[in-house]
């Protein structure tokens, strides 16, 4: 019965070394498979890739050889888990049928709106134009059909599109957590045989931290699916009065624009010269009063400072006479 304790406590040293070992293993076959997938563009499409033997003496790969034990990972098979995200700007003369076109096409497609910040503009700010930001989760085999719609709908003027490939990080994350799924049935065994409480207690303390692995494995995992799965679209729509050309104008077209666009400037400026003549009248009013009445007293001085003065003699020079 001495000898228990001694025994177990051995069996918990070789359980942790092989933990040791097996997520070494893990690391070396994620830089394997790293390597392997970089060369992917410069190898026949028939060829394979020999994973890197694990700790186990057997070979690690998505597609197994039930012949010999070996695995190999076919190119054409890799199944790629890829982060898409994409920018638009896009311009509309109708602020409030756009919205309502983008929302709609939204919810045919399965997607939704993350995030939504909306300005509606402001008269006391000389600003009446109307602008959003919204942050859209479209399924990423919809995300092309989204933007192609988007830009018949409305006038984009830039666009940007981003792809993360993360299958490296998901294929170590999923390693890592089928790792830990298989020491914690070890570690139940272990304690199913367990006869001292100081031997359940060292079980119970490891098993508890490869719980919490397992957990955070897990949602990373769950994670990497919604961002594969639904890609992310960041969208800004903003009100203009005229929509930006999308083509290069020629020289007369240029000509006629400029031309127009200066009779519209020139019709604003009249019209915003009207408006502040007319918003103002509380305050030309009292001015136009008040200069009347400095006008009518500098008169009435001047004609009481005229009538004060004594009249002056008019001195009359009289020629010599004539001899």
């Amino acid at each position: 019965m001495k000898r228990t304790p001694i025994g177990m406590l051995a069996l918990l040293l070789i359980l942790a070394l092989l933990a040791g070992c097996s997520s070494k293993s893990t690391d070396q076959v994620t830089e394997e498979f790293a390597w392997n997938a970089a060369a992917t563009d410069m190898e026949a499409p028939g060829e394979t890739y020999a994973a890197a033997p694990a700790a186990t003496g057997g070979n690690l790969s998505l597609e197994s050889n039930s012949a010999n034990g070996s695995t190999t990972i076919p190119q054409a098979d890799v199944n790629r888990k890829l982060i898409k995200n994409v920018w638009l700007t896009a311009e509309t003369e109708d602020f409030d049928g756009l919205m309502a076109g983008v929302t709609s096409r939204i919810s045919q497609l399965g997607g939704y709106v993350e995030n939504q910040e909306a300005y509606y503009g402001s008269a006391y700010r000389n600003s009446g134009s109307c602008r959003a930001d919204l942050t859209i989760r479209i399924p990423a085999d919809q995300l092309a059909n989204f933007v192609s719609q988007v830009s018949e709908i409305s006038n984009v003027t830039s666009s940007r599109e981003s792809a993360e490939d993360v299958t490296l990080s998901y294929a170590d994350t999923e390693s890592r957590k089928k790792a830990l799924e298989t020491e914690q049935d070890r570690l139940l065994e272990l304690m199913e045989q367990a006869e001292t409480t100081e031997d359940l207690l060292a079980i119970e303390s490891r098993l508890t931290d490869v719980r919490y692995q397992l957990e955070s494995a897990a949602s990373q995992l769950k994670l990497y699916d919604s961002l594969v799965s639904y890609s992310t679209v960041y969208l800004t729509v903003e009100e203009v009065q005229k929509l930006t050309p999308v083509q290069e104008l020629s020289t007369w077209g240029k000509i006629t624009t400029g031309f127009r666009e200066n009779l519209q400037t020139l019709g604003d400026g009249l019209l915003g010269l009207l408006v502040f003549l007319t918003a103002g009248l509380p305050y030309w009013i009292p001015l136009a009063l008040l200069a009347l009445l400095c006008s009518f007293l500098i008169r009435r001085h001047r004609r009481k400072k005229q009538a004060a003065q004594p009249p002056q003699e008019n001195r009359s020079h009289t020629a010599p006479p004539e001899a």
